[in-house]
């Protein structure tokens, strides 16, 4: 009797956890910050004086980038995980866990950016 091995294992779950986790702050963030944020900003004044990567956070794409990017490398890593194709699964799903990981920390620089570049216009 041969045991066949499960194409996809603990590490698997655990990339699709993180990419879970992630893609739920980065949507949280999206709904539930960013729209004070901006009309904070809002309430200084121009927000085209805002540093270039604050604007870029401040859109709501982002969140829809990030997901399409997340959930095609997860898919596709899974995809190559189930047809043996290991090594290739392997990176694709540790791409689809840094996505999140990576972007998450962007996202809080990002809407801190505007104090610190005030904070370094203060003479």
């Amino acid at each position: 009797m041969s045991e066949e091995r499960s194409s996809i294992g603990v590490l698997d779950a655990v990339a699709v956890a993180v990419c879970t986790i992630g893609l739920m702050a980065i949507w949280a963030f999206q709904l539930l910050a960013v729209p004070s944020i901006r009309a904070m900003f809002a309430d200084f004044g121009s927000t085209t004086a805002l540093p270039t990567i604050t604007l870029i956070v401040l859109q709501p794409i982002v969140a829809g980038i990030a997901s399409v990017v997340v959930l095609g490398l997860l898919g596709a890593g899974l995809a190559s995980r189930i047809a043996h194709r290991r090594e290739l699964g392997a990176a694709l799903l540790l791409f689809a866990a840094m996505v999140p990981i990576v972007t998450v920390p962007l996202m809080l620089v990002a809407m801190y950016a505007p104090l610190w570049e005030l904070a370094g216009n203060i003479r």
